[in-house]
């Protein structure tokens, strides 16, 4: 038998969805207003010295299934539509009382811990120094590289900003290890057994209309042409992808070490930038991240298949290749897709994406929106540590 709080965490791990505003206990938040529930007290004793004062006359009637009878006894009648009344309204009252105080206890079980918060405070200083640190190292050795003019130093100079790279690259690593760390901490009642791990990566936003190259384009339909129909430039405004695993990480080791994962993309729809034959429906996940511009939860792997299984635009082999991903993947069981905005266009440029090989994270979603927000400021410095060092290998190049 489950005790109290294994089954207050299992409640809390539902997301409440009422598609019926009759079953929501917020449309009856009225009965919880002081004055009607001092009316209900009132009325209850009321019937009390009713039903004592006026007993006699309230019972002497004949039952009406065994005594058929043309004349209602109308003090009979009164007297138990009353109690109904109130019986109906203290009910319904208790009701949303007892919602509520789950509510309550749902916030305080699934809320962030005091060493979440800690813990947030100190990585958060630790990675703006890290950022702050590397752009400066980057832009010295950027500089170098570019306004070299003596050929004997150059390959010095090259390995210089290289180093600086690869640096600012296992920098951004430890942040993603923090974000991690973040949702683990959180979690911390939300976790079936010890082996659980948690993973995270940085897929990129690419955009038709952006002009790719020639080369590059056809990698990225190379790398998603499981997921994706073809001639993808009339169905999709771009991919979401993954190439390489730099920007990976895992809690399985101590270090923000890259996790193994093999390059994977996905087309993703626009609703603002439909292509001349759209495919409207997104995959979840990253696809839908970048499509939406906010984040994406999925509880299960299931979710993925059948949510595009009922899609208008379902494409056989996609799903038969989905199916298989999905189904023979022992890393991501629920997956939360965080896209990261670029200021300057309001657009998705890339997708944090944060999983584990357990289903439920993050309280099965319930708190996905809650830490989707905490987190801007990691991925605030995220973005700018990704800007830095593209610019610095497009001029290196």
């Amino acid at each position: 038998m489950k005790d109290f709080l294994s089954l207050t965490i299992a409640n809390a791990s539902e997301r409440r969805k009422f598609k019926n505003k009759f079953k929501n206990p917020v449309t009856y938040a009225w009965t919880m207003n002081p004055f009607l529930q001092t009316l209900i007290w009132v009325s209850a004793v009321g019937a009390g010295a009713w039903a004592s004062l006026d007993a006699e006359n309230i019972m002497s009637f004949n039952n009406p299934f065994l005594h058929f009878s043309s004349n209602i006894h109308w003090a009979s009648v009164n007297f138990f539509a009353f109690i109904s009344v109130i019986t109906f309204l203290f009910s319904l009252s208790a009701w949303v009382k007892r919602e509520q105080d789950s509510y309550v206890i749902d916030s305080l079980l699934t809320m962030p811990s005091n060493d979440f918060w800690v813990y947030f405070g100190e990585q958060f200083n630790i990675a703006n120094d890290l950022i702050e640190t590397d752009i400066i190292n980057l832009t010295v050795a950027l500089n170098n590289h570019k306004f070299n003019t003596s050929p004997s130093k150059m390959k010095e100079l090259d390995a210089a900003l290289i180093k600086s790279i690869v640096r600012f690259e296992e920098d951004i690593r430890r942040i993603l290890d923090s974000t991690i760390n973040l949702v683990k901490l959180w979690d911390s009642n939300n976790i079936a057994n010890e082996k659980v791990i948690y993973r995270a990566n940085i897929m990129k936003i690419h955009r038709f209309k952006d002009k790719l190259d020639e080369t590059y384009l056809e990698e990225l339909k190379k790398v998603s042409s499981r997921f994706t129909v073809k001639d993808v430039e009339s169905h999709y405004t771009g991919f979401v992808s993954l190439l390489d695993n730099i920007f990976t990480t895992t809690t399985h080791s101590p270090e923000p070490e890259q996790d193994t994962i093999d390059p994977i993309g996905f087309g993703f729809t626009d609703p603002t930038d439909l292509p001349s034959e759209p495919f409207k429906t997104n995959i979840l996940g990253a696809p839908e991240a970048a499509a939406t511009g906010n984040y994406s939860y999925v509880k299960y792997p299931e979710e993925i298949i059948k949510y595009y299984e009922e899609s208008d635009n379902v494409n056989q082999e996609v799903l038969k290749n989905l199916m298989h991903y999905y189904s023979s993947s022992e890393k991501a069981d629920s997956i939360l897709s965080i896209p990261i905005i670029d200021p300057d266009t309001d657009l998705p440029i890339y997708i944090l994406n944060i999983y584990r090989n357990q289903t439920g994270l993050l309280f099965s979603g319930h708190k996905a929106r809650d830490y989707s927000k905490i987190i801007l400021p990691f991925t605030s410095l995220i973005r700018s540590g990704l800007g830095a060092i593209s610019q610095a290998k497009i001029t290196r190049d």
